[in-house]
């Protein structure tokens, strides 16, 4: 077998970064900041309101703000680690990279078949 990776092809390598970046960005800049504008205005909402009806408004924008603010911040933080160990496997003899090359693609796999939940969720 060899001992040269075949799967740490420059194509490969630049899609995953370019994936990842993504990932990061869309975290970072979209999700946690939505979410963290939605728990202050949810928060406002609460504490400046006389009754029961701004109070229900303010229960979907702090409920948001929660789930949004929690994944933005996940996917972010958790992102560049995930890039920099699958770069690492990808580097390594095909026996090595073969099994963290399925791992994610797995992984990838369950991601894309939640996809439509996601959406009709948000």
């Amino acid at each position: 077998m060899s001992t040269h990776s075949l799967l740490n092809h420059p194509g490969l390598l630049s899609a995953l970064h370019t994936y990842f970046q993504g990932e990061k960005t869309e975290a970072l800049v979209f999700i946690l900041p939505i979410g963290l504008l939605s728990l202050v205005f949810g928060i406002w909402l609460w504490v400046d309101s006389d009754g029961g009806f701004m109070r229900g408004v303010a229960i979907p924008f702090l409920a948001m703000g929660v789930l949004m603010s929690t994944v933005g911040g996940v996917v972010g933080y958790r992102t560049p680690a995930q890039e920099a160990q699958l770069t690492r496997a990808l580097q390594q003899p095909n026996e090595v990279a073969r099994p963290a090359l399925e791992a994610e693609a797995a992984r990838m796999a369950k991601v894309d078949a939640a996809w439509k939940t996601y959406l009709i969720m948000w």
